[in-house]
């Protein structure tokens, strides 16, 4: 089946798509998948770079004009809108991976998990449980406040008690699934009811899945780590992130989620950083 591995970002966060793609042909996953990017207002340089790792590159429009005019509008809310929508952008592909550009990848056997679920079952996505994080009141706010805002409080609450909250910086969705009409319909829905003040993908998503009772392959914690829910652990000898707490499992895909984005680009800039010369004794 083919498979393409898509991400997008602005020019200010091209690091983080940098360090994305190098790992990808690094660990030569590029050589099983193909590789896009949603572009939103990337330099020629940073095009270049793109093009020169055989990445393909589309410009990211506004996808719900007809819900909310753009007119006003952040150039980066566009990637907030253009996920259920890379069938258009990217054509002719059996696989859809999204990974968002502050995920690390330190084992790509991982990303297997994700399409193979994809191939089953529609969605693979992982949730947002896990007994290491820290939901406090204010995460579990902003998740009940977006979707109450875009669905009503009723809903909500039942998709809040009832249901997973699945993370949306790293999925695999099926192209032929029914999953892509279901969310841009209820992306649609959810902007148009509050005028362009909520724009959130991520729960229109989660809301599609629990009101259309959509099939999901629903994978652990550390398939997709919230860095923000619980801050990994990193070993200077092994050069590898763990988690924090027992059993101090190796984190195969970590998502620098919130306010530990800076922790990524150290690291970026640490392993771009030249080899010291070696001396003779």
């Amino acid at each position: 089946m083919k498979t393409l591995m898509v991400s997008s970002a602005t020019a200010s966060y091209f690091p983080y798509i940098k360090g994305l793609i190098a790992n990808v042909v690094r660990r030569g996953l590029h050589r099983n998948m193909a590789m896009g990017v949603l572009d939103i207002d990337f330099d020629a340089e940073q095009r270049a770079w793109l093009l020169a790792q055989s990445v393909r590159i589309e410009p990211a429009a506004w996808d719900f004009e007809s819900s909310v005019p753009s007119e006003g509008l952040p150039l980066h809310y566009r990637a907030l809108t253009v996920r259920p929508h890379l069938r258009r952008y990217f054509p002719g592909y059996d696989v859809y991976l999204w990974v968002d550009p502050d995920v690390l990848i330190q084992n790509g056997n991982a990303l297997n998990w994700y399409l193979g679920g994809a191939r089953a079952q529609g969605l693979a996505i992982a949730s947002e449980s896990d007994g290491a994080y820290r939901l406090d009141s204010s995460i579990a706010g902003w998740r009940l406040n977006r979707l109450a805002a875009c669905f009503g409080k009723h809903a909500a609450v039942r998709l809040f008690l009832e249901s997973h909250y699945y993370n949306a910086g790293i999925w695999a969705l099926r192209a032929d699934a029914p999953h892509w009409d279901a969310w841009a319909h209820h992306l649609g829905a959810g902007l148009a009811a509050t005028q362009g003040a909520v724009i959130c993908d991520q729960s229109a998503l989660n809301y599609a899945l629990f009101h259309e009772q959509l099939p999901v392959c629903s994978l652990p914690a550390t398939a997709n780590w919230l860095c923000h829910l619980c801050p990994p652990k990193f070993d200077q000898k092994s050069q590898t992130w763990f988690e924090r707490n027992s059993p101090h499992r190796s984190l195969p895909l970590l998502h620098f989620s919130g306010d530990t984005k800076s922790a990524l680009l150290q690291f970026l800039a640490e392993q771009d950083a030249p080899s010291p010369p070696v001396t003779s004794p």
